[in-house]
Protein backbone atom coordinates (compact mmCIF):
# COMPACT_ATOMS: atom_id res chain seq x y z
CA UNK A 1 0.00 0.00 0.00
CA UNK A 2 1.54 3.73 -0.55
CA UNK A 3 1.20 5.95 1.71
CA UNK A 4 1.90 9.90 0.92
CA UNK A 5 5.62 10.78 1.60
CA UNK A 6 7.07 14.30 1.61
CA UNK A 7 10.66 12.38 0.97
CA UNK A 8 9.36 10.66 -2.21
CA UNK A 9 7.05 13.86 -3.46
CA UNK A 10 10.22 15.98 -3.26
CA UNK A 11 11.89 13.23 -5.07
CA UNK A 12 9.00 13.26 -8.00
CA UNK A 13 8.80 17.13 -7.87
CA UNK A 14 12.99 17.02 -8.38
CA UNK A 15 11.71 15.26 -11.76
CA UNK A 16 8.95 17.33 -12.58
CA UNK A 17 6.75 14.17 -12.36
CA UNK A 18 3.41 16.06 -11.33
CA UNK A 19 1.18 12.85 -11.55
CA UNK A 20 2.73 11.07 -9.60
CA UNK A 21 3.20 13.43 -6.77
CA UNK A 22 -0.86 13.76 -7.05
CA UNK A 23 -0.78 9.92 -6.66
CA UNK A 24 1.16 10.07 -3.84
CA UNK A 25 -0.25 12.97 -1.98
CA UNK A 26 -3.88 11.25 -2.10
CA UNK A 27 -2.80 7.47 -1.58
CA UNK A 28 -4.17 7.38 2.00
CA UNK A 29 -5.89 10.67 3.40
CA UNK A 30 -6.51 9.24 6.82
CA UNK A 31 -2.60 8.66 7.13
CA UNK A 32 -1.70 12.17 5.88
CA UNK A 33 -3.88 13.50 8.33
CA UNK A 34 -2.50 11.63 11.27
CA UNK A 35 1.20 11.21 10.61
CA UNK A 36 2.70 14.54 8.40
CA UNK A 37 2.48 17.32 10.93
CA UNK A 38 3.79 20.60 11.06
CA UNK A 39 6.32 21.98 8.53
CA UNK A 40 6.61 18.28 6.61
CA UNK A 41 2.85 18.83 6.23
CA UNK A 42 3.22 22.73 5.14
CA UNK A 43 6.14 21.71 2.15
CA UNK A 44 3.84 18.58 0.99
CA UNK A 45 0.74 20.91 0.49
CA UNK A 46 3.08 23.13 -1.12
CA UNK A 47 4.17 20.29 -3.78
CA UNK A 48 1.06 18.73 -3.96
CA UNK A 49 -0.80 22.63 -4.93
CA UNK A 50 2.18 23.12 -7.40
CA UNK A 51 1.36 19.43 -8.98
CA UNK A 52 -1.94 20.27 -9.46
CA UNK A 53 -0.99 23.66 -10.91
CA UNK A 54 0.96 21.77 -13.94
CA UNK A 55 -1.92 19.23 -14.35
CA UNK A 56 -5.05 21.67 -14.85
CA UNK A 57 -6.65 21.43 -11.50
CA UNK A 58 -6.48 24.92 -10.30
CA UNK A 59 -9.76 25.32 -9.07
CA UNK A 60 -9.02 22.37 -6.55
CA UNK A 61 -6.07 24.64 -5.31
CA UNK A 62 -8.86 27.18 -4.91
CA UNK A 63 -10.86 24.96 -2.71
CA UNK A 64 -8.14 24.46 -0.52
CA UNK A 65 -7.78 28.26 0.61
CA UNK A 66 -7.84 27.77 4.23
CA UNK A 67 -4.41 25.80 3.61
CA UNK A 68 -3.21 28.65 1.33
CA UNK A 69 -3.43 31.18 4.04
CA UNK A 70 -1.50 28.32 6.49
CA UNK A 71 1.10 28.80 3.78
CA UNK A 72 0.75 33.15 3.57
CA UNK A 73 0.75 33.29 7.02
CA UNK A 74 3.67 31.00 7.43
CA UNK A 75 5.76 32.55 5.02
CA UNK A 76 6.24 29.74 3.11
CA UNK A 77 4.30 30.28 0.24
CA UNK A 78 6.52 32.76 -1.45
CA UNK A 79 9.18 29.85 -2.01
CA UNK A 80 7.24 27.88 -4.14
CA UNK A 81 7.43 30.63 -6.88
CA UNK A 82 4.65 28.79 -9.14
CA UNK A 83 2.42 28.25 -6.69
CA UNK A 84 2.76 31.63 -5.24
CA UNK A 85 2.46 33.52 -8.57
CA UNK A 86 -0.80 31.63 -9.09
CA UNK A 87 -2.50 32.40 -5.87
CA UNK A 88 -1.10 36.39 -5.93
CA UNK A 89 -2.94 36.23 -9.40
CA UNK A 90 -6.29 34.36 -8.05
CA UNK A 91 -6.62 33.86 -4.84
CA UNK A 92 -8.38 37.12 -2.81
CA UNK A 93 -5.73 37.44 -0.41
CA UNK A 94 -3.54 40.21 0.40
CA UNK A 95 0.07 39.95 -1.11
CA UNK A 96 3.05 40.17 1.84
CA UNK A 97 5.96 41.63 0.49
CA UNK A 98 7.77 38.47 0.37
CA UNK A 99 5.05 37.19 -2.55
CA UNK A 100 5.83 39.98 -4.08
CA UNK A 101 9.53 39.76 -4.22
CA UNK A 102 8.99 35.93 -5.41
CA UNK A 103 6.92 37.19 -8.20
CA UNK A 104 9.72 39.33 -9.03
CA UNK A 105 12.25 36.69 -8.96
CA UNK A 106 10.04 34.67 -11.37
CA UNK A 107 10.30 36.97 -13.77
CA UNK A 108 14.41 37.28 -13.37
CA UNK A 109 14.13 33.62 -14.24
CA UNK A 110 14.17 34.13 -17.54
CA UNK A 111 17.64 35.78 -17.64
CA UNK A 112 19.65 32.37 -16.65
CA UNK A 113 21.34 30.55 -19.56
CA UNK A 114 21.79 26.63 -19.99
CA UNK A 115 24.89 25.38 -18.62
CA UNK A 116 26.23 24.49 -21.33
CA UNK A 117 26.67 27.65 -22.44
CA UNK A 118 28.96 28.54 -19.28
CA UNK A 119 31.25 25.00 -20.15
CA UNK A 120 31.42 26.63 -23.80
CA UNK A 121 31.75 30.61 -23.31
CA UNK A 122 33.89 30.31 -19.89
CA UNK A 123 35.83 27.06 -19.88
CA UNK A 124 36.33 26.38 -23.67
CA UNK A 125 40.57 25.52 -23.94
CA UNK A 126 40.72 26.01 -20.50
CA UNK A 127 42.16 24.09 -17.60
CA UNK A 128 39.86 24.23 -14.59
CA UNK A 129 39.10 22.53 -11.14
CA UNK A 130 35.67 21.39 -9.26
CA UNK A 131 36.28 21.52 -5.22
CA UNK A 132 34.09 19.70 -3.94
CA UNK A 133 33.39 20.33 0.32
CA UNK A 134 34.24 16.68 1.36
CA UNK A 135 37.52 15.96 3.08
CA UNK A 136 40.61 17.04 2.64
CA UNK A 137 43.70 15.84 3.74
CA UNK A 138 46.57 16.95 0.66
CA UNK A 139 48.06 20.74 0.46
CA UNK A 140 45.92 21.10 -3.28
CA UNK A 141 45.62 24.80 -2.57
CA UNK A 142 48.84 26.03 -4.68
CA UNK A 143 47.37 23.54 -7.63
CA UNK A 144 43.49 24.26 -7.71
CA UNK A 145 44.97 28.38 -7.34
CA UNK A 146 46.84 27.78 -10.38
CA UNK A 147 43.46 27.18 -12.17
CA UNK A 148 41.89 29.13 -14.99
CA UNK A 149 38.75 28.61 -13.63
CA UNK A 150 37.96 27.34 -10.34
CA UNK A 151 34.14 25.92 -9.07
CA UNK A 152 33.04 25.26 -5.84
CA UNK A 153 29.72 24.42 -3.93
CA UNK A 154 27.45 25.47 -1.87
CA UNK A 155 28.45 26.50 1.89
CA UNK A 156 31.89 26.00 1.23
CA UNK A 157 34.33 27.69 3.71
CA UNK A 158 38.05 29.23 2.75
CA UNK A 159 39.46 30.80 6.38
CA UNK A 160 41.70 28.01 7.56
CA UNK A 161 41.56 25.55 4.92
CA UNK A 162 43.86 27.42 2.21
CA UNK A 163 46.65 25.08 2.17
CA UNK A 164 44.33 22.31 1.05
CA UNK A 165 41.72 23.65 -0.99
CA UNK A 166 43.59 27.16 -1.80
CA UNK A 167 41.29 30.47 -2.47
CA UNK A 168 40.63 31.63 -5.56
CA UNK A 169 36.70 31.44 -6.52
CA UNK A 170 35.32 31.79 -10.04
CA UNK A 171 31.90 29.87 -10.08
CA UNK A 172 29.38 29.41 -6.95
CA UNK A 173 27.60 26.08 -7.79
CA UNK A 174 24.76 26.55 -5.41
CA UNK A 175 21.39 25.01 -4.63
CA UNK A 176 18.54 27.45 -4.61
CA UNK A 177 17.58 27.38 -0.82
CA UNK A 178 21.02 28.10 0.42
CA UNK A 179 21.09 29.88 3.09
CA UNK A 180 24.50 30.87 4.28
CA UNK A 181 25.70 32.22 7.69
CA UNK A 182 26.35 35.57 8.07
CA UNK A 183 29.86 35.48 7.69
CA UNK A 184 30.18 33.87 5.00
CA UNK A 185 27.76 36.25 3.28
CA UNK A 186 30.28 38.76 1.82
CA UNK A 187 32.65 36.18 0.65
CA UNK A 188 29.94 34.79 -1.74
CA UNK A 189 28.24 38.03 -3.39
CA UNK A 190 31.23 38.37 -4.57
CA UNK A 191 31.49 35.78 -7.22
CA UNK A 192 30.42 36.88 -10.10
CA UNK A 193 29.00 33.37 -11.97
CA UNK A 194 26.24 31.23 -10.29
CA UNK A 195 24.93 27.72 -11.26
CA UNK A 196 22.15 26.81 -10.08
CA UNK A 197 22.36 23.32 -8.94
CA UNK A 198 19.06 22.53 -8.94
CA UNK A 199 15.71 24.19 -11.02
CA UNK A 200 13.83 26.89 -8.91
CA UNK A 201 10.54 25.72 -10.16
CA UNK A 202 10.75 22.35 -8.83
CA UNK A 203 12.39 23.38 -5.45
CA UNK A 204 11.86 25.66 -2.60
CA UNK A 205 14.03 28.80 -3.37
CA UNK A 206 15.58 30.96 -0.64
CA UNK A 207 15.46 34.51 0.34
CA UNK A 208 18.73 34.83 -0.72
CA UNK A 209 17.86 33.68 -4.16
CA UNK A 210 15.32 36.52 -4.59
CA UNK A 211 17.87 39.12 -4.09
CA UNK A 212 20.60 37.25 -6.08
CA UNK A 213 18.93 36.32 -9.24
CA UNK A 214 18.01 40.13 -9.81
CA UNK A 215 21.74 41.28 -9.30
CA UNK A 216 22.67 42.07 -12.42
CA UNK A 217 26.13 42.36 -11.62
CA UNK A 218 26.00 38.17 -11.50
CA UNK A 219 26.01 35.85 -14.45
CA UNK A 220 23.36 32.76 -13.81
CA UNK A 221 23.75 29.27 -15.27
CA UNK A 222 21.03 26.35 -14.84
CA UNK A 223 21.23 22.68 -15.35
CA UNK A 224 17.92 21.59 -17.77
CA UNK A 225 15.23 19.59 -16.51
CA UNK A 226 15.71 16.78 -19.03
CA UNK A 227 19.65 16.26 -17.91
CA UNK A 228 18.66 16.13 -13.85
CA UNK A 229 15.58 13.93 -14.91
CA UNK A 230 18.00 11.43 -16.55
CA UNK A 231 20.34 11.73 -13.62
CA UNK A 232 17.67 10.97 -10.85
CA UNK A 233 16.39 8.21 -12.78
CA UNK A 234 19.66 6.48 -12.65
CA UNK A 235 20.04 7.37 -9.66
CA UNK A 236 16.59 6.41 -7.84
CA UNK A 237 17.04 9.75 -5.83
CA UNK A 238 17.66 13.23 -5.81
CA UNK A 239 20.89 13.84 -7.54
CA UNK A 240 23.60 15.84 -5.37
CA UNK A 241 24.99 19.14 -6.19
CA UNK A 242 28.51 17.59 -7.08
CA UNK A 243 26.96 15.23 -9.13
CA UNK A 244 24.86 17.27 -11.49
CA UNK A 245 27.97 19.45 -12.13
CA UNK A 246 30.18 16.51 -12.90
CA UNK A 247 28.13 14.66 -15.11
CA UNK A 248 27.85 17.96 -17.03
CA UNK A 249 31.09 18.10 -17.29
CA UNK A 250 31.72 14.65 -17.78
CA UNK A 251 29.09 15.95 -21.16
CA UNK A 252 30.62 18.76 -22.05
CA UNK A 253 34.25 18.28 -21.64
CA UNK A 254 35.67 16.94 -25.04
CA UNK A 255 33.64 18.66 -27.47
CA UNK A 256 34.79 22.49 -25.69
CA UNK A 257 38.26 21.07 -25.46
CA UNK A 258 38.47 21.49 -21.12
CA UNK A 259 41.30 20.03 -18.97
CA UNK A 260 39.73 19.27 -15.54
CA UNK A 261 40.70 18.11 -12.30
CA UNK A 262 38.21 17.70 -9.24
CA UNK A 263 39.28 17.57 -6.03
CA UNK A 264 36.90 17.05 -2.23
CA UNK A 265 34.65 14.25 -3.44
CA UNK A 266 33.63 11.07 -1.90
CA UNK A 267 34.15 8.88 -5.16
CA UNK A 268 37.52 9.75 -5.58
CA UNK A 269 38.11 8.08 -1.99
CA UNK A 270 38.13 4.09 -2.09
CA UNK A 271 36.96 4.27 1.92
CA UNK A 272 34.36 6.89 1.43
CA UNK A 273 31.75 6.74 3.66
CA UNK A 274 28.55 5.61 2.53
CA UNK A 275 26.14 7.27 4.74
CA UNK A 276 26.59 10.34 4.45
CA UNK A 277 28.25 13.06 2.34
CA UNK A 278 31.09 14.12 4.86
CA UNK A 279 32.38 18.03 4.76
CA UNK A 280 35.88 19.29 5.60
CA UNK A 281 34.61 22.54 7.46
CA UNK A 282 32.03 20.26 10.06
CA UNK A 283 30.96 17.21 11.62
CA UNK A 284 27.54 16.14 10.81
CA UNK A 285 25.60 13.52 12.85
CA UNK A 286 26.21 9.40 11.82
CA UNK A 287 23.29 9.24 10.94
CA UNK A 288 21.98 7.58 7.47
CA UNK A 289 21.77 10.26 4.49
CA UNK A 290 17.89 9.95 3.14
CA UNK A 291 17.75 12.90 0.30
CA UNK A 292 20.94 11.20 -1.85
CA UNK A 293 21.84 7.70 -2.55
CA UNK A 294 25.40 8.00 -1.82
CA UNK A 295 25.95 4.20 -3.12
CA UNK A 296 24.66 4.77 -6.64
CA UNK A 297 26.39 8.09 -6.98
CA UNK A 298 29.52 6.72 -6.02
CA UNK A 299 29.22 3.84 -9.09
CA UNK A 300 27.81 6.99 -11.30
CA UNK A 301 31.14 9.54 -11.15
CA UNK A 302 33.57 6.88 -10.81
CA UNK A 303 32.83 5.39 -14.13
CA UNK A 304 31.87 9.16 -15.60
CA UNK A 305 35.78 10.01 -14.28
CA UNK A 306 36.94 8.15 -17.52
CA UNK A 307 35.45 10.96 -19.79
CA UNK A 308 36.71 13.64 -17.67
Amino acid sequence: MIFPSRHVCRFFWTLGNYSEIIKNYESCNIYRELFITGNRRLDLDAIYFTALLHTGREEDILNHIKTIKKLKDSNYLPHYMELNKFVVDNANLNPSNSMMKSVEALKAIGRCQEIDSFWKDCCTSKEICIVGNGPCSDPNGKSIDAADIVLRFNNFQINGYEKYIGTKTDVWCRICDIRPKIEFTKLYDEIPINILTDNPLNIPVGDKFFEDIQNQNKTFYYIPQKEINTIGKELNAIPSSGARIIMSLANNKRINNISARIYGFSFLIESCNKNNFEHYFESKPNSKEKTHNINNEVKMLRNAIDRI
